[in-house]
């Protein structure tokens, strides 16, 4: 009887920890995506202001350089004339971190080549960061752009391919990662530079990639995410999140309320994940 007893007990134990295993997996791969999206909605914001100064300073009374809205960039075009292109764009933070607007703090350089200008259908923008840190993450990567139109709804429309991402976190563990996805600029795209509080813009599509653990996953999008430019955390959207060996779970970003967090649902349990 006790040889049976403890048996049980060794059963029951196994079965814990792989569950309790399996939902750490899955945490960890959801929380390193999301980390993920908010660092490369980072770049690619910065080059969407940048873009804007750029339209700003070539057809306006603007200069060869200018900085960013919280003054820690140095923004750079050549050519700087309104007849050959591609254009260069460096955005160029310094070597010291310096705090934006947004709370977050910045440092390195982030490098886009435009074909064309922005707001035109078939510009490609092809965004490298070079050195590029958001609060110590650092971030590196080719991140391709390609606006499509107003093919959505009448809205402008971007194809978006991230390859060969990597983040290396404060403590040196690196996160691999790359996406194809679709960009479609909700809100906000009537609105006359500088004003950019107001734009909004909707993602979906598919990632896959290795987490800081070593983990491979894959992730597609089941509700478009919603990235506000006055919140610095996405505010709406789901995921379907599929670590390698495990079963599919959701991560859901909300009802669109600004805050750092998301519920993750494993096996019909939920836990609530803090975004950096």
């Amino acid at each position: 009887m006790i040889t049976v007893f403890m048996g049980l007990i060794t059963l029951s134990m196994v079965g814990c920890n792989k569950d309790n295993d399996e939902n750490a997996a899955y945490r960890e791969a959801a929380k390193d995506q999301a980390e993920a999206d908010i660092l490369f909605s980072d770049v690619f914001n910065q080059v969407n202001l940048a873009s804007g100064q750029l339209e700003f300073d070539l057809y306006g009374p603007g200069s060869m350089k200018s900085t960013d809205d919280g003054g820690c960039a140095t923004i750079s075009i050549s050519p700087f004339d309104t007849l050959n292109w591609p254009k260069t764009l460096e955005i160029d933070f310094g070597d010291t971190n310096c705090q934006g607007v947004d709370g977050k703090y910045r440092r390195g350089m982030i490098n886009a080549v435009l074909t064309g200008r922005y707001r035109d259908s078939l510009t490609i923008v092809t965004i490298s960061p070079e050195n590029y840190y958001v609060d110590d993450y650092k971030v590196e990567g080719l991140k391709t752009v390609t606006n499509l139109g107003h093919i959505t709804d009448g809205k402008m429309t971007f194809a978006v391919v991230v390859q060969n991402a990597v983040i290396t976190n404060p403590y040196g563990e690196e996160f691999h990662w790359s996406s194809e996805r679709t960009r479609v600029w909700a809100e906000g795209e009537a609105t006359a530079w500088p004003i950019v509080m107001d734009d909004v813009f909707e993602i979906s599509g598919e990632s896959s990639g290795t987490t800081y653990k070593n983990l491979n996953f894959f992730i597609q999008t089941t509700e478009p995410l919603r990235v506000e430019r006055d919140c610095e955390w996405i505010v709406s959207g789901e995921l379907e999140v599929t670590p390698e060996g495990y079963d599919s779970r959701t991560l859901n970003y909300g009802d669109g309320n600004c805050d750092n967090k998301a519920n993750l649902t494993v096996n019909g349990v939920n836990y609530i994940i803090t975004l950096p």
